[in-house]
């Protein structure tokens, strides 16, 4: 059939939609330039699209630039080109900022997008994001011949309803290795008058209503507009990163034992400085490499004096840069290479994890030394990640749901000084002459690491790097072991109710937990009883009774830092239907453990599971978290192709006697969250005062 298409209406004024509203949680403020839309059918229209996705990039660049500064000016910006309605499209400046620096916030972009309008991009940007997108369009090309049917699926969908074009991604390649150098600074420089104008632009504000937060009017913002660009802006000064990313190192490890497991298809090396290093390769992915390097230790051993700071560090670090390169020129000096690497600590583990394509695999081994040798310090760095912080912490509290989720998570975890959520005073709680000192120092013994890397790499080439980087880590021939840090759930039923928000809507979790032993068939059964009661409760509440669009369904059993488990059970309603659904629920936990469940069930979930693993099995990341978790434990990794073997183990009999094991009706958390009418009436008593 003939689609009937209905233009935009085009207007020569500024249009304005202006928001507040009392659960909002942040403040943004965006400017759509509405278009057009345009063809894509020909080599031209993809050859426009190109210098679009150039233009757009070097301004996002600039934004996230502006991002690092000790003073932030927004909490984050973005520009963006998306399809309005069929008829029209819309170019966007996306601002989020901090309630007390709505106009800061927005002139401070709205300048960038004018230095851009008044100046243009710079020679050596357009070179870098030239080299940035063909290497992404590069990547995919790669990875053709490993492409999931769910991306054709979508592609093919696209072209019969949008009349997308769908070449294929080799022509697109070879069309854009043969564009990209013919596209001028000039015409990518020449988007900014087309994008920026002043007629078909939209202005919408959203923040939160409270008393004292002053929110700028329409005549405000055009003045912003107006002031903008009266100003005289200054161009753009770039930055060179031609020096290397970091010298070439002198001394290095050996690996001085070596082993092979056939049935795993993995290397297993011990370097001369202690470090345990397992390689899986693999070709699922062309272009893919994972890897993680853990130790064991982590914020446990850290005072609760400095677990702010603990927890604070490894974001602050990756905004610090690395050796000579602070984060902007870090991000340069990366433009065009297929690579990240991030440092964390958790509380049992410290670490790095990351990816790359396998020709960056030299850069990862780079930065992963880099990171646990040579982080950056940049006092701004902490300025920033404050500023930030501030901006996403100051309305958290005007969400229901951030007042439903602090309530269930201080709740279980008993109240501990470290289960506490997020305010602004705990922001002082960071010690800036600490961040880097705590970090250093959660990473100062090395030798007791193992490193895990699974993906499209040869062993044998892998091998100097391995002995280069990993092997000139600092090792202090000892090992640590984390601690318990006593954050243990309440005993007995507990009840709370969170009175929260307008919208006529609930919220129930129930939180079972207790001690329990640990072992793998143990685990096992308890993801496999979830994963019945998911079912059983998605037919009674879903279907049967129409009370919820879904239920959610966790449990897990434990080891570390204690053996214990819990089991999460949560689910959406109207606030009038929370009793009966609740009781429902419970209901059905009672038939799982009173009556066995029906064979469709254990089919269900056995045949899910069995897909599940199949295909779970050519993944990299499925590899590298198994080899983390059993070398974590000190168990053998050659459990992971015994999977089967328990999924061909589950009973009705194993379903009901976890279910038995583990609900007590006499051990739960029991959080509901209920609008602010829904507050029950105060008791009044009729005791006269005095008396």
């Amino acid at each position: 059939r003939v689609r009937k298409v209905f233009p935009v209406p085009e207007h020569a004024e500024t249009l304005f939609a202006l928001a507040t509203d009392p659960e909002a949680t942040s403040t943004m403020i965006s400017v759509y330039y509405k278009q057009k839309t345009l063809p894509e059918n020909t080599v031209g229209d993809y050859r426009r699209m190109l210098v679009n996705q150039l233009f757009s990039r070097m301004l996002n660049i600039r934004l996230y630039e502006l991002l690092n500064q000790a003073e932030p000016p927004y909490l984050y910006a973005f520009a963006s080109q998306n399809s309005l309605v069929r008829s029209g499209m819309m170019y966007s400046l996306n601002v989020a900022v901090k309630e007390d620096a709505i106009e800061r916030g927005f002139t401070d972009a709205l300048t960038e997008a004018e230095r851009v309008r008044e100046h243009g991009f710079t020679p050596t940007e357009l070179e870098r994001t030239k080299e940035w997108l063909l290497r992404r369009i590069e990547q995919s090309h790669e990875e053709s011949d490993k492409t999931e049917s769910g991306s054709y699926a979508s592609e093919y969908m696209r072209n019969f309803l949008e009349d997308e074009p769908i070449p294929g991604i080799s022509f697109e390649f070879e069309i854009t290795k043969a564009l990209l150098p013919g596209i001028s600074l000039e015409e990518v420089n020449a988007m900014a008058e087309k994008w920026f104008g002043t007629d078909n632009r939209v202005v919408l504000l959203n923040a939160p209503e409270k008393e004292g937060l002053e929110i700028p009017d329409e005549a405000g913002i055009l003045s912003l507009f107006r002031s903008v660009e009266a100003s005289e802006v200054q161009a753009y000064e770039d930055e060179g990163t031609s020096r290397p990313l970091m010298e070439e190192l002198s001394t290095r490890a050996r690996v001085v034992d070596e082993s092979y497991r056939e049935d795993l298809d993995i290397n297993l090396w011990e370097l001369s400085n202690g470090i345990r290093v397992i390689l899986k390769s693999t070709d699922f992915k062309n272009d893919e490499i994972h890897f993680q390097g853990f130790s064991p230790g982590g914020h446990s051993l850290v005072p609760d004096s400095l677990y702010r700071t603990v927890r604070a560090a490894p974001d602050i670090v990756s905004l610090s840069g690395l050796g000579d390169f602070d984060i902007n020129s870090l991000n340069k000096k990366m433009t065009g290479k297929v690579v990240s690497v991030f440092p964390y600590i958790n509380e049992l583990t410290e670490g790095v994890v990351g990816n790359a394509s396998p020709r960056d695999i030299e850069t990862m081994f780079q930065l992963i030394y880099l990171y646990l040798t040579r982080p950056r310090e940049d006092p701004s760095a902490y300025l920033s990640y404050k500023a930030r912080m501030q901006g996403f912490i100051e309305n958290r509290s005007g969400s229901p749901e951030s007042a439903f989720y602090d309530t269930i998570h201080v709740t279980v975890g008993n109240y501990h000084f470290r289960e506490r959520p997020w305010t602004m005073s705990m922001l002082d709680e960071i010690d800036s002459t600490e961040i880097y000192d705590i970090y250093r120092e959660r990473l100062a013994n090395l030798g007791d690491f193992t490193f895990v890397i699974v993906g499209n790499f040869n062993a044998d080439s892998i091998r100097p790097l391995v002995e280069t980087y990993l092997g000139s880590l600092p090792s202090k021939g000892h090992s640590e072991k984390w601690q318990d840090i006593g954050n243990v759930p309440p005993k007995g039923v507990i009840k709370k109710t969170v009175y929260r928000g307008m919208e006529p809507k609930s919220r129930v979790r129930l939180v079972f937990s207790g001690d329990a032993r640990w072992d793998r068939e143990g685990s096992y059964a308890m993801g496999s009883m979830a994963d019945v009661l998911s079912i059983k409760l998605r037919e009674v509440l879903r279907e049967d009774l129409s009370g919820t669009y879904g239920t959610s369904v966790s449990a897990s059993l434990y080891r570390d830092p204690r053996e214990e488990y819990r089991i999460n059970i949560s689910f959406g309603c109207n606030p009038e239907r929370v009793e009966e659904l609740t009781s429902t629920v419970l209901a059905v936990i009672d038939s799982l453990k009173t009556y066995p469940v029906g064979d469709e069930y254990i089919n269900k979930v056995s045949e899910s599971q069995r897909r599940s693993y199949e295909t779970s099995l050519k993944r990299n990341r499925f590899w590298l978290s198994g080899l983390v978790s059993y070398s974590f434990r000190g168990q053998d990794p050659g459990l992971i192709l015994e999977y089967p073997d328990l999924v061909d183990s589950l009973t009705s009999g194993i379903i009901q006697e976890t279910a038995r094991k583990y609900f007590s009706m006499h051990n739960y958390i029991q959080v509901v969250l209920k609008p602010k009418q829904n507050l029950p009436e105060p008791e009044i008593s009729d005791r006269i005062p005095g008396d």
